[in-house]
């Protein structure tokens, strides 16, 4: 049986990918009888004392898809196994070819990585997911435009400034004996604004940062017609 699992969205990472892919066969006693990396494909032969397997890795895109059979040496085919062959050749003779392959290949690596087609299409097949998971987790985020963090810190300031002078304002206002409870209630929500922004650019969310300290400046600026 021919087991296919693809490594979705780090095919920028493939030498990597296949390093990291060696050192875990390695790592669990798995013998590497022959191996080649040739930039966007790589092949193995691995060995243990009781399987036996042939992987194939390649591009496709910005993914990686990893074939792979396992055999017992000199293994003949199992009557289940059989059975499986006839059942999509009579699906493909009978024009089904694609929902065929794909029914064939999603069975194949579920039972590769739970354990159903035995210890090294295991071994290979959540080795593979689990190289994948640990790529995408380490990926680092993209950094901010330089211009873009300028914008939000300048806005910053702005918004900052306007919301001591307002505050300052209202409270003359309200010494004067003029209702300031509307303009406050602006200058609080984008006070509020003002904080939730300040914590998204701390994080690198600067898109989310302007669009919060944007909606507090017009929030101030309707306070300061208020007042005036």
């Amino acid at each position: 049986m021919v087991f296919t699992y693809t490594a979705f969205g780090v095919g920028n990472r493939f030498e990597e990918y296949f390093n990291m892919f060696l050192n875990r066969m390695a790592a669990n006693a798995v013998s590497i009888e022959e191996r080649k990396f040739a930039g966007s494909w790589a092949k193995l032969k691995l060995k243990t004392s009781e399987e036996e397997a042939e992987v194939n890795m390649r591009l496709q895109g910005p993914d990686i898809v990893i074939t792979f059979t396992v055999q017992k040496p000199g293994e003949k085919k199992t009557l289940e196994k059989l059975q499986t062959g006839i059942n999509v050749l009579g699906r493909l003779l009978y024009g089904d070819i694609t929902g065929a392959a794909l029914e064939a290949a999603s069975e194949s690596i579920e039972s590769a990585l739970s354990g159903q087609s035995g210890a090294l299409a295991s071994l290979i097949a959540n080795t593979a997911r689990e190289i994948e998971e640990e790529l995408k987790r380490a990926a680092p985020t993209a950094a901010p435009a330089p211009e873009e963090m300028r914008e939000v810190e300048n806005l910053t300031e702005e918004v900052r400034a306007k919301i001591i002078a307002l505050r300052e304002e209202a409270e003359i206002a309200k010494m004067e004996g003029r209702d300031v409870k509307s303009a406050m209630l602006r200058i609080e929500r984008a006070d509020k604004l003002f904080s939730e922004a300040t914590a998204d650019a701390s994080q690198g969310k600067y898109s989310l940062a302007k669009s919060k300290l944007e909606a507090a400046m017009r929030l101030l600026q309707k306070a300061e017609e208020i007042l005036l």
